[in-house]
């Protein structure tokens, strides 16, 4: 693995079990500052625990994790995170605006209330995403698409340096896919660092500056014209199911 101090996200030899079950092993993984970049593997490849575990959510078996060479603990302020949305309750009783606003509490002291400035910054991440309108509706009148707009509001409230997001371009429809795209470019041309968990290998390299492939471990992480070859892609996904269809590779 290549010297961790030279990226902003650095993980070396790490092993995640579920009731004695690895989930992950040996893994290393690393992000580049200002870059674009997709985790891609098959279901159950271990890439939500991937995330879960650079944010803390999970406590790896064996590991070492670094963000800008601290732990997650001191990092916390710098990351926002989007969740899958079929993680969320989406009944929970609270409107468009007050999800967004969650954004600000990180930068908060403890019982201190948001202040005229946090709504501000909160009303113009909606606004980037095209949702102002829609700031005092409860969230579960929401479409999929305008779901996912909202906990990307939230992250860009937050106006953290990284950004770590788990399958954000599922279940929306094309204009929220490409205002989420064109938005990640701007970002990333801002200085920011975006990590995402894909599926669709169709779309990797229109996506992604860099991409790692895994499955349970380290199969390929680099330059997406790189790491996109037919040997890293069959280790990854297997040679027995869709991609031994030599179009898939030519689209690719």
């Amino acid at each position: 693995m290549p010297n961790q101090n030279k990226y902003i996200i650095s993980v070396k030899d790490l092993t995640v079990a579920y009731q004695e079950n690895p989930v992950i092993w040996d893994l290393d993984f690393y992000a580049p500052e200002k870059t674009l970049l997709g985790i891609v593997g098959p279901n159950g490849s271990g890439k939500t625990t991937l995330l879960k575990s650079i944010l803390g959510i999970i406590k790896p078996t064996t590991g070492l994790i670094k963000i800008a060479g601290q732990s997650y603990n001191r990092s916390t302020h710098n990351i926002a995170y989007v969740p899958q949305k079929s993680s969320v309750d989406w009944n929970f009783p609270t409107d468009v605006f007050d999800v967004v606003l969650m954004g600000r509490y990180k930068h908060l002291s403890w019982f201190a209330r948001p202040t005229k400035h946090d709504h501000e910054i909160a009303m113009q991440a909606l606004t980037t995403m095209n949702m102002e309108k829609f700031a005092h509706r409860h969230i579960s009148q929401l479409s999929g698409g305008q779901q996912q707009r909202v906990f990307l509001a939230r992250a860009l409230a937050q106006q953290a340096n990284i950004l770590i997001m788990d399958e954000p371009f599922v279940g929306i429809d094309i204009t929220t896919e490409q205002l989420i795209l064109e938005l990640l470019q701007k970002l990333r041309s801002q200085g920011k660092t975006i990590i995402v968990v894909h599926h669709d290998l169709t779309t990797v390299k229109r996506y992604f500056d860099w991409t790692f492939l895994m499955n349970k471990k380290h199969i390929a992480l680099g330059a997406t014209k790189d790491v996109l070859t037919e040997q890293n892609i069959t280790q990854t996904f297997g040679s027995s199911n869709l991609l031994t269809d030599r179009n898939l590779y030519d689209s690719i």
